[in-house]
């Protein structure tokens, strides 16, 4: 059975939608099957395009032919992913209610939370919700636009999530603990807007072009060249864009390794 995805919030903001269409299918670029990414949000309709994914973006009044969909994928296919983006508040519990309804098995929930301490009073909302709906559901947490990996930094950041003395702020996580399978890190980067706002592409797609280009990197530097000095600038921009795609890239995979290896 094909392995399904769903990252979702009761909390807007939380970066579901960074997770889903940039850092996940990362996670599995290496699968063998196709890799689906549905974006359903009443609020916004992602527009952007991709050679590597099969993207849809849907109101939550399609939501229901989306989910018989990704059911009959997952029958049918051993090997592909999916991933679901839902959209935030009423609409992630719109959603669950769905798939309680009907009784779809199989998923793999993600719940995104940034350092935004507000932020935490919605995760153990979500996360009950999920259990409500499915009891033996596994769920992740990511702990998103982290400022660095280090164990100090992350609890400093995430005060909210793991508590703080200092400041006489109780752990949210000690509320959930038990429900959660594991925690994953996503750094802050620049990549993401870059590559979603000005290439309008996604990471996995930034991923392939920018290897590509530094496989091909002395020939196409003479290339350059020899069309003049601005040529030669404009595309050096896009080697250095290249370096660090593939830095993020390498994180991701081993940040999110876990997750890659229970599939």
């Amino acid at each position: 059975m094909g392995k399904t995805y769903v990252v979702m919030s009761t909390k807007g903001g939380s970066g579901k939608s960074t997770i889903s269409i940039m850092a996940l299918p990362i996670v599995f670029a290496d699968t063998k099957g196709p890799v689906n990414v549905y974006s359903i949000d009443n609020h916004n309709i992602v527009d952007i395009k991709s050679e590597y994914l099969n993207m849809k973006s849907l109101r939550l009044s399609e939501a229901k032919n989306i989910i018989d969909e990704v059911e009959f994928f997952q029958m049918i296919n051993d090997d592909g992913v999916n991933i679901i983006d839902s959209g935030g508040g009423k609409d992630t519990l719109e959603l669950l209610e769905l798939i309680g309804k009907t009784k779809m098995k199989g998923l793999t929930y993600i719940v995104p939370i940034m350092d935004d301490i507000e932020q935490t009073f919605n995760l153990k909302k979500t996360v009950l919700a999920i259990k409500k709906i499915s009891p033996d559901a596994d769920i992740h947490l990511c702990l998103n636009r982290c400022n660095g990996y280090t164990e100090e930094a992350v609890k400093e950041q995430f005060i909210g999530f793991f508590g703080s003395q200092k400041y006489g702020i109780s752990a949210a996580f000690d509320d959930i603990d038990d429900h959660i399978n594991n925690v994953f890190m996503l750094r802050s980067s620049p990549m993401f807007s870059i590559v979603k706002s000005i290439s309008q592409t996604t990471l996995l797609d930034a991923y392939h072009q920018g290897n590509d280009l530094l496989e091909n990197l002395d020939k196409l530097k003479r290339e350059w060249a020899k069309k003049g000095k601005e040529t030669f600038m404009i595309n050096n921009t896009k080697v250095r864009i290249a370096h660090d795609v593939n830095t993020l890239c390498a994180e991701i995979v081993d940040n999110f390794k876990a997750l890659r290896e229970e599939s």
